[in-house]
């Protein structure tokens, strides 16, 4: 038995102070450098040739909701700054194994591991 929780989000910013694409990436590659460092995968994922706005999508996976969940609030206070949060979005999914889960194959594979 398994149990596998992912968290997605993203946040929309309009950046107050950027005057240049150049400003703007400051900005960003801030946010996204520390959101790595708590373990996120991160990307922009819109408005990337527009230095007045940005988009954050990220991502974290783990065994129980409560961990995810308490790492994507960690996440999310770092939004703070020379910028306003104009969307915020978050979703935790639960993925568990269903009766159509075969996995037995895995057996051979841990028996492999062990020797």
């Amino acid at each position: 038995m398994y149990s596998l929780h992912t968290a997605i989000c993203h946040v929309a910013m309009r950046l107050r102070g950027a005057r240049s694409l150049k400003d703007k990436r400051q900005i960003t590659q801030s946010i996204v450098s520390r959101l790595r460092n708590l373990g996120f995968s991160v990307c922009e994922c819109g408005a990337q040739d527009d230095f007045k706005t940005a988009h954050i999508g990220f991502s974290f996976a783990g065994h129980s909701s409560q961990t995810v969940a308490r790492v994507v609030d960690e996440g999310m206070r770092l939004f703070v700054g020379e910028f306003e949060v104009v969307k915020r979005d978050r979703e935790i999914i639960q993925h568990a194994p269903t009766d159509s889960d075969d996995l037995s194959w895995m057996a051979g594979i841990e028996g492999d591991l062990k020797d």
